[in-house]
């Protein structure tokens, strides 16, 4: 496959994440025990990730995955945010943006500090697994089941932990299942599930997959995806979401209704587990994007649209100067150069108002 035609779009897209991160980051290092904004860093890493992978940018991806599995352990709670493990994000954004400086530069993604960096990853993540795995006392038996999960059968063969869809609930939001078929005839599966992943953010969150991510990202599976997806969307806004993908056949949306406890017992037991999870439980967010990129800028339509009118304008303009040369009319002269004169300055503004940035663009990286 060749992603030379690709790159341009990539790098922006590329550039708003990091954006994404760093912003994600300052807020949640000024108020530790929101776990909102690891949420965002999470579902940025994650797009990056699966970017990087399908542009075949190698060394990129799977730093970003080791950054991923961090961010993982923080927002289940087994790894505390203290000032080693902010500084090593903030360093790991930093290697995210020189990993995008060269691919700009070189077409190789390539970061200097990626070694030192990615030694600082492997150590908090081995941190977290001696302390994830206390040995329990030989009163206190170890725990056979640490979530309880919704049957199968309820969720189109996709595990879903309970405790996802409830606190969805509480959020307002709803918790699918989505079954989508992409065509057999597919050339680049990875590609086209890349798109899929990338449509529902915007709109939620992806909780579960069959086969796993990685098979996913990988292009490693036949031709049906399942996902657990959680929104605020209507199932059909879902389905068309993910049907307007080329070479996407269909995209069936179920949504998972939870069956309350069978017994008084039962439901004892429930809501002592979830007492329990409700203190590494993720809060659902769904996210605007809002950053502003270097090398390109977004236009609302209606401002084009206005441009064009103007454009019209101008060259109507034009023809009446001609035919005012032409016929020697001169008499009409001073009114084509009043109209001309105001076609300008309109178009002057209209553009002027399309190129300015932000100024958040520019002030948004001070805080670190």
């Amino acid at each position: 496959m060749n992603t030379e035609s690709y790159r341009d779009a990539f790098l922006e897209e590329a550039v708003e994440n990091i954006g994404n991160l760093n912003r994600a980051l300052l807020s949640f290092e000024k108020e530790t025990g929101d776990l909102t904004p690891v949420n965002e860093l999470f579902r940025a890493a994650h797009t990056l990730k699966g970017m990087s992978a399908t542009m075949g940018y190698d060394r990129m991806a799977e730093f970003t995955h080791m950054l991923e599995e961090v961010l993982d352990h923080v927002r289940s709670g087994t790894l505390a945010a203290e000032r080693p493990v902010i500084d090593t994000l903030f360093l790991s954004i930093d290697v995210l943006q020189e990993f995008v400086d060269t691919i700009r530069d070189s077409g190789v993604d390539n970061a200097a500090e990626a070694k030192n960096v990615i030694a600082k990853l492997k150590s908090l993540s081995g941190k977290e697994a001696s302390a994830a795995a206390p040995h329990p006392g030989p009163d206190v038996p170890a725990p056979q089941k640490t979530a309880e999960q919704i049957p199968a059968e309820h969720t189109g063969d996709i595990t879903v932990d309970r405790a996802v869809v409830e606190e969805a609930a509480k959020q307002g939001l709803k918790t699918y299942t989505i079954t989508v078929n992409i065509a057999r005839t597919c050339a680049f599966k990875a590609v086209r599930a890349f798109m899929i992943s990338r449509n529902l953010s915007e709109k939620g969150e992806i909780v579960a997959s069959e086969p796993p991510a990685r098979d996913i990202e990988e292009g490693k599976f036949e031709n049906v995806i399942k996902l657990g997806y959680v929104s605020g969307a209507a199932a059909a806004d879902i389905s068309a979401m993910v049907t307007r993908i080329a070479e996407v056949e269909s995209a069936k949306v179920t949504e998972i209704k939870l069956q309350p406890p069978a017994t008084a017992k039962e439901g004892a037991g429930y809501e002592d587990a979830a007492e329990e999870r409700d203190k590494g439980t993720e809060a659902m967010a769904v996210d605007k994007k809002a950053a502003a990129v270097s090398q390109s800028v977004r236009v609302n339509v209606e401002k084009l649209d206005s441009m064009m009118n103007l454009v019209g304008e101008l060259v109507i303009t034009k023809i009446r100067l001609d035919q005012i040369m032409k016929t020697k009319d001169y008499d009409q002269l001073p009114a084509a150069a009043r109209e001309f004169d105001r076609v300008i300055d309109e178009l002057q503004i209209e553009v002027t108002d399309i190129r300015m940035l932000p100024v958040s663009h520019v002030f948004d990286r001070y805080p670190r």
